[in-house]
């Protein structure tokens, strides 16, 4: 087996020991008849109700949930589903009606704050939408409205319609309807709202959803890459060529409140061994260069990032950083001289450089799930004989895949 399908399987192993240790969720369900039964979800999307699995036992094997369920928990995320049946809006992103377009349908509702007043969220193709109801009508759940919709001139207004709801339904002695004026629809604001609402009537608010968590993750990788390797200014020219690195490390990461724009700093191990084979027909020799580079280097990278949130569990992220490579390693050029004439091979030069610290910019774009996640990093040519004295320079450049996880 070679080098690189060793790689490969160690790194298939670790990923699929680590996504086995992880199945097993804690949580429970609640059946029409009032039954609770408590066991273990399959780790999956929890929002996504018809494809979850859960089994009673850790040694019983998954199924899917039975269909009298009314309620189930993960007692990991602290979250809470509950069934109704709900009128919900299903107009399209091209509407060009301010009314919502209604259609009665029993979903899973996530609950957000429990309490005199009840706020619940549900997500659809990564859109959000808000219900709510109250204990004078404990019964009746219903969806906050608001829409976008255009005018024949192509125009987008909103339809806000949901603080016409909450002024309606849950307002508090002394709040007059400018207050409910600023308040926008967005899951932050509206929690603080019901808390307020519930304390203001006498009512302790139940918070459901993830504590929150620090700013600063923690993130550990390994990736494979295709190395790009190219000798400038050398005599003769030596042509790019392709070989095989690896890499492995970790990352601290800070992202801002917002959720969005944050920075890393990176440090990983990666292995520098690339062996560079050219000829040149001189009339009367070839002449045949070799560049061998073996080694490793450590490398630091520290810039921005944004991370675009698809759901509560899933981000997109792309990142840009000035990568600081400081090999351990040399490389060595020989040359070998075959005369035209069939005459025996003699050396020609030799020489040897340790190589030097290199910069360079380092592009990714990953995109994670929960702990786990996937990137694709590129990192621009690095001459690592920029401050030594030869009539050559390097070009290393590298595209790769990392998979990481993030505790």
């Amino acid at each position: 087996m070679t080098t690189y399908m060793k790689f490969l399987t160690l790194l298939g192993i670790l990923f699929f020991a680590t996504h086995l240790y992880a199945q097993d969720v804690k949580g429970y369900y609640l059946t029409d008849s009032g039954k609770k039964v408590e066991g273990y979800f399959d780790f999956a999307d929890f929002f996504d109700t018809p494809n979850l699995k859960f089994k009673a036992s850790r040694s019983a094997d998954f199924g899917k949930l039975p269909i009298d369920i009314t309620e189930y928990g993960v007692d990991e995320d602290n979250l809470k589903f509950e069934k109704h049946t709900v009128k919900i809006d299903i107009s399209g992103a091209n509407s060009a009606s301010k009314e919502p377009e209604w259609l009665t349908q029993t979903i899973f509702l996530n609950v957000l704050v429990e309490g005199n007043a009840t706020l619940y969220s549900y997500i659809k193709d990564y859109k959000t939408s808000f219900f709510f109801n109250t204990e004078a009508k404990s019964n009746e759940v219903s969806q906050l409205v608001y829409k976008k919709y255009k005018l024949e001139d192509g125009t987008t207004i909103e339809n806000t319609g949901f603080r016409q709801q909450l002024y309606n339904a849950v307002k508090c002695d002394g709040q007059y309807a400018s207050d409910f004026t600023v308040i926008k629809y967005d899951k932050k604001e509206l929690t603080d709202f019901f808390k307020k609402y519930n304390e203001c009537k006498g009512s302790k608010s139940r918070l459901y959803g993830p504590k929150k968590k620090s700013n600063f993750k923690y993130t550990v990788f390994a990736g494979i890459h295709n190395i790009n390797l190219g000798i400038t200014y050398a005599t003769p020219a030596v042509g790019d060529q392709s070989s095989t690195g690896y890499t492995f490390g970790g990352e601290a990461a800070f992202t801002f409140p917002s959720g969005g724009p944050g920075i890393f700093f990176r440090a990983e191990y990666e292995t520098l061994t690339s062996d560079l084979k050219d000829a040149y027909d001189q009339g009367y020799n070839v002449l045949e260069s070799n560049y061998k580079i073996s080694g490793n280097a450590l490398n630091f990278v520290f810039g921005p990032r944004y991370n675009f949130l698809l759901s509560e569990r899933s981000s997109i992220a792309v990142d840009a950083g000035i990568d600081m490579s400081i090999p351990f390693a040399d490389i060595k050029r020989t040359t070998v001289l075959y005369p035209i004439n069939n005459g025996t091979p003699y050396s020609g030069d030799h020489n040897e450089y340790d190589l030097e610290t290199a910069f360079a910019i380092n592009l990714g774009v990953g995109y994670t799930f929960d702990h786990y996640g996937i990137a694709m990093r590129y990192v621009t040519g690095r001459d690592y004989l920029d401050d030594v004295f030869s009539a050559f320079k390097t070009k290393h450049s590298r595209l790769g895949v990392v998979v990481n996880y993030t505790f």
